[in-house]
């Protein structure tokens, strides 16, 4: 896998010495509207309080400016103490403002309870500022009104979606905010479900790879403050640390962030730092699941990169290598360990049946028969958890977006296990038996869940 991936980046890098690169940048993010803002929350680093979250809100132009529907206006004003850090963008993305602090939040899963959490990797939209290296197929699968479309549906059925970086390939902050805008303005009560995401090479540098940077690269900092996770760096302050690390890039706490989602624990950590300059923030995380791994179904270490090897594109910490860093540090959570991951642009299950790719949602790899689609994370209990893939259009599923999300609109108490058992493809599922089960003390699994488990994708794929 790994010397099949690195002769895919190898070829990148002779195909970059043959194609124009971005050599220039259409500052579009002037052209936004100063009343559009965002509002993101993410989970608790190192937390088990689930009555509370983070939530930052981002803006351009004077906050007097900003025109809130009333719900949206209601939901601040029931937060006085609300934001505890306000400032303007350091370093990238500067006509941006950031409030962030932490807010009282209803409905989400206490540790061991039920869970489900959207994952997807690599989105792309139109006005993305991609050099002609990679490819969007935003006209061929219309990701601009899809992706939003896909996160405002599915905020009905999950209780948080993970990004898995190189989120909108965007340099500048417009078009981020533009598809973040989109799916909150779509989802009937205004607000998007928790978020956490990690960075990918592409939120580093436009161009993807150190050595085709250009000096509009945001590296990292647009994205840091754009999606305000809650991360180690805010565990003991009100902001994140602005300070530059090496290469100019955020420091690492900056982006290393651990909770649990209900019976799920998630990890989620920076692939352009070092094993070295995060290896103390994984050893907490380490600590912090073992606590509480009678109540947790699995942990899944999420990241971009798909292997060391792809060093040109940037990679200090593949995610492949994390996990195993991971179980090493936790050898008591090793049968419970699982990782995430984009960065090539398909989607597929790890022969290992340990990994999931999930980096094709919108971007363009000729070896993958055209994967577009998204993973669902769900876990009944303590016990049991599964992986489920919804293939939007491929070579074998033919066009079948319009199918699944009207299913996924319908609402009643089986609704997306409906849609579940027609469309997804179970890529792993996992289920204590007898006394195990017994002993963890497992809540009774949901009636939506499918007894008959579905085909599992293929294996590894190159990357080009």
């Amino acid at each position: 896998m790994r010397s099949r991936i690195f002769l895919g980046c190898l070829l990148w890098a002779a195909i970059a010495q043959s194609l124009p690169i971005q050599k220039t940048l259409q500052h579009d993010e002037h052209t936004l509207e100063d009343e559009v803002e965002v509002t993101i929350r993410s989970p608790r680093t190192g937390s088990l309080d689930h009555r509370t979250v983070r939530q930052s809100r981002i803006s351009r132009g004077a906050r007097h400016l900003v025109r809130r529907p009333p719900e949206i206006a209601r939901r601040f004003e029931a937060n006085p103490a609300w934001p505890s850090y306000s400032n303007s963008f350091q370093h990238a993305w500067t006509s941006f403002q950031l409030e962030s602090g932490i807010v009282a939040a209803d409905g989400i899963p206490s540790l061991g309870q039920s869970s489900r959490v959207l994952v997807m990797g690599d989105p792309c939209t139109a006005g993305n500022h991609l050099s002609t290296l990679v490819e969007c197929m935003e006209k061929k699968l219309n990701t601009t009104y899809r992706i939003p479309e896909i996160l405002s549906t599915l905020s009905e059925h999950v209780d948080a979606v993970l990004l898995l970086g190189d989120n909108f390939y965007d340099s500048t902050g417009a078009v981020s905010m533009r598809t973040m805008a989109a799916a909150q303005s779509m989802d009937k009560n205004k607000q998007l479900p928790l978020l956490m995401t990690v960075p990918g090479n592409h939120d580093y540098w436009i161009n993807g790879k150190p050595h085709l940077q250009v000096p509009w690269d945001q590296r990292g900092w647009g994205f840091l403050q754009f999606y305000g996770q809650d991360t180690v760096a805010l565990q003991q302050a009100d902001s994140y640390n602005f300070t530059k690390a090496e290469h100019g890039f955020p420091n690492a706490a900056n982006f290393f962030w651990y909770n649990t989602i209900g019976s799920v624990g998630y990890l989620g950590f920076s692939g352009a730092h070092s094993w070295s300059e995060q290896e103390g923030m994984f050893g907490d995380a380490c600590r912090f699941f073992s606590a509480v791994e009678r109540n947790i179904s699995a942990v899944f270490v999420a990241g971009h990169w798909s292997a060391t090897s792809d060093g040109e594109c940037g990679v200090e910490l593949d995610t492949p290598s994390a996990h195993q860093k991971m179980q090493e540090a936790c050898p008591a959570l090793a049968p419970k360990l699982y990782h995430v991951f984009g960065h090539v642009h398909c989607n597929r299950a790890m022969e290992d049946g340990r990994g999931f790719m999930v980096g094709a949602c919108g971007m363009r790899n000729p070896l993958c028969a055209k994967d577009f689609g998204f993973v669902v994370i769900d876990s009944a209990n303590a016990s049991a958890v599964s992986v489920d893939y919804f293939q939007l259009e491929g070579e074998e599923e033919g066009k079948r977006y319009d199918d699944v999300i009207a299913c996924l609109r319908k609402s009643g108490p089986d609704a997306y296990g409906e849609c579940q058992r027609a469309f997804a493809n179970e890529w792993m599922r996992h289920e204590e038996q007898g006394a195990e089960r017994g002993q963890r003390g497992a809540e009774a699994q949901r009636g939506e869940r499918s007894a008959a488990p579905s085909s599992k994708a293929s294996g590894p794929v190159e990357e080009i």
